[in-house]
């Protein structure tokens, strides 16, 4: 690796994402002609330790630095005005940062996650402060006019903002508090117990969601209002209060299914009359493997198994109407599925990275999302019962065991990387009603016979089969 990285002299503006993701740099120098630092132009330079920043820079750009996890100090020179959002967001060794009078403004998430964050100094010059700008650092205390940190709590007036101590066990609502802010201690990892002001009415969307540590909670009478998903993917199995029910890890609202609440759950019975299962509500639970639908379910949402990599086979109910984008996206272990006659939306990426081996999809459905089966590299045979006019883009990419696909008479246009990198496709069946077929759409399907290829460029293809 290199050990220092030298930006040319004459250079005045480092360009957006010039450096992003470069490995190699651990040590940069940047000439003082710079006074530019594009957006993003060094983000994800996970070595680099060292930058100097001349004093002819003016601006730095949003997330110029964000996610170089081995940055450990930063020296902003008193010629910058402003830190644009989330200038230095995930820096989670960055421990010293010196924040020159010249600054008049530190914009949205500048420091978030910045984990080894202790302590900072914020000058009077200082006169806006955007949201979660300490969130999920280790700052207990700080006091300026524009912010106020005590116990690693961020308190705007009655609202609870967020957490500024990601390594806080216990959190103390202080009196006077009336609202807790949307996702106020999210992913707070090591939060076992919260102890609620009797001031406290709201607690916002969520606030507390992916606190693995959090397996109880008792809500003061004084809460009127809870925001869905308040507490997703915590390890709460019950809690009944007047604003929310928790019943065996399950968060329900009339007929919807708004979360899991219980991030070791294994095996769900999703209660009869839940129409709907809200988006996100299980998502990357790891060891979720059995899922029990009702028959009154009709909609699935966007995310909602999406990263369940232990879930291995679903039985869908033929209520069911719709899956949203990404519902069962990144469950590795996937390798069962039946749509029922019912459906009639299937979202993007809506079963992507599965291990699915074959697939009907029926006559009932009337809208498929692009990307549905990207990635699915088991998947085998594919049956298109349903009138649609086109196959979407990149619908099949990647599907390199594909060999099989049967293709109605009612499709007109095939999408550009519609059956992209489906390397063993050999043979495919085209019906007379195609009349486009757009660039890249068979790309990577080297295996297909010369019959097949003189076929597919009968019907209009002009790309390549390499």
């Amino acid at each position: 690796m290199s050990k220092k990285f030298m930006i040319p002299y004459g250079s005045t503006e480092i360009r957006d994402f010039a450096y992003r993701n470069r490995i190699d740099i651990i040590n940069v120098s940047i000439p003082d002609s710079v006074q530019v630092i594009g957006l993003c132009a060094f983000n994800g330079c996970t070595n680099l330790k060292k930058i100097s920043i001349p004093s002819s820079v003016k601006f730095i750009d949003q997330y110029a630095f964000a996610n170089c996890t081995s940055l450990e100090e930063i020296y902003i020179p008193n010629s910058v005005l402003s830190i644009a959002i989330g200038g230095f967001r995930n820096c989670i060794s960055l421990r010293k940062v010196i924040i020159p009078n010249s600054v008049e403004e530190i914009s949205h998430g500048v420091f978030e996650n910045c984990v080894s964050l202790r302590s900072i100094t914020i000058p009077s010059s200082v006169k806006i402060i955007g949201a979660d700008v300490f969130k999920n650092c280790g700052i207990e205390n700080l006091s300026h006019p524009c912010i106020e940190i005590k116990n690693g709590l961020c308190i705007h007036e009655d609202r609870l903002m967020y957490c500024s101590d990601n390594s806080m066990m216990i959190a103390y609502i202080p009196t006077g508090i009336r609202t807790i802010s949307r996702e106020a201690f999210y992913e707070c990892g090591f939060l076992k117990k919260i102890l609620f002001a009797n001031t406290v009415s709201e607690i916002e969307f969520g606030a507390f969601g992916y606190c693995k540590s959090l397996e109880h909670i008792e809500i003061p009478e004084s809460v009127k209002a809870v925001g869905y998903e308040a507490f997703r993917g915590c390890n709460i199995f019950e809690l009944h209060h007047k604003a929310i029910q928790i019943d065996k890890g399950l968060c329900i609202r009339g007929e919807v299914l708004d979360s899991c609440t219980y991030l070791n759950i294994e095996n769900v019975v999703i209660p009869d009359l839940i129409s709907v299962i809200s988006s996100g509500a299980f998502q990357d639970f790891k060891k979720l493997n059995s899922v029990s639908f009702p028959n009154s379910l009709v909609e699935i949402g966007d995310y909602a198994f999406f990263g369940c990599t232990s879930l291995m086979k679903i039985n869908l109910p033929s209520s069911l109407t719709s899956i949203g984008t990404n519902a069962f996206g990144c469950c590795i272990s996937l390798e069962n599925i039946y749509l029922p006659s019912s459906i009639n939306s299937i979202g993007t990426f809506a079963f992507v990275e599965t291990r699915i081996r074959s697939i009907i999809i029926p006559e009932s459905a009337v809208h498929l999302g692009s990307r549905m089966f990207l990635d699915c590299r088991e998947l085998e045979s594919v049956i298109i019962e349903c009138k649609i006019e086109e196959i979407p883009e990149f619908m099949f990419d990647g599907c390199v065991s594909l060999v099989d696909v049967s293709i109605p008479n009612s499709v007109k246009t095939i999408k550009k990387n519609a059956f992209c990198n489906c390397e063993s496709l050999v043979n495919i069946e085209l019906p007379d009603s195609i009349t486009v077929i757009e660039n890249f759409a068979f790309n990577g399907c080297y295996s297909l016979s010369k019959q097949a290829k003189q076929m597919i460029r009968n019907h209009g293809y002009k790309g390549s089969f390499d």
